[in-house]
């Protein structure tokens, strides 16, 4: 197995493998992808390397077994955060690629100067829950019933990990102190 950059010839495998893991209606994908594989043509032609970041794991044979997409945000106050998403077919979860692909993310996430990556994830989906926890990734919110399918309701659970300048995750002593602010509002007279 080999955890690399994706290239152009794996597009048409990758999209095959997040349709499949889409349709098990676990993902945040949904069953039906929201983007053709135009798009991931696309994404692929007009990547800014510092700021997405696309791996795949590929078997021996070329097969792609699962993937991990790292994206900058975009809003400059905010370009210290990261948001992933990944998925692993189904036969080969639990042999440690989420784990690798995630520490790969890490590593160039550090590279570019990002210090938090977040994820959302469905809340019965107990699996990839405990890989992020696993990784030192921690639960910073919840919508309740915010995915709703033929199954019925699930939550988007929020998850965040900050990483030290090496992309080791580290766990923050408090949050910032938020300021008071008053509820009058200052009225002028005419």
């Amino acid at each position: 197995m080999t955890i690399r950059r994706w290239e152009e010839q794996d597009i048409p495998k990758l999209y095959q493998l997040m349709d499949e893991v889409g349709k098990e209606g676990q993902v945040m994908l949904g069953a039906k992808l929201p983007f053709g594989m135009e798009q991931l043509y696309q994404q692929y032609f007009y990547n800014v390397s510092g700021n997405h970041l696309t791996l795949v794991a590929v078997k021996p044979n070329g097969n792609v077994c699962g993937w991990i997409r790292c994206d900058r945000s975009m809003v400059p106050w905010m370009g210290h955060n990261a948001t992933i998403w990944m998925g692993i077919d189904p036969a080969h979860r639990g042999q440690g690629i989420g784990q690798n692909l995630i520490r790969e993310a890490f590593q160039w996430a550090a590279e570019q100067g990002i210090e938090r990556v977040e994820l959302g994830v469905r809340g019965s989906n107990k699996p990839a829950l405990a890989l992020y926890q696993k990784m030192g990734f921690h639960e910073e919110g919840r919508k309740l019933r915010a995915i709703k399918s033929e199954q019925g309701y699930d939550d988007d659970i929020w998850m965040g990990v900050f990483l030290d300048k090496n992309g080791q995750p580290k766990r923050l002593k408090q949050a910032v102190k938020t300021k008071k602010r008053s509820l009058k509002s200052k009225v002028s007279r005419i």
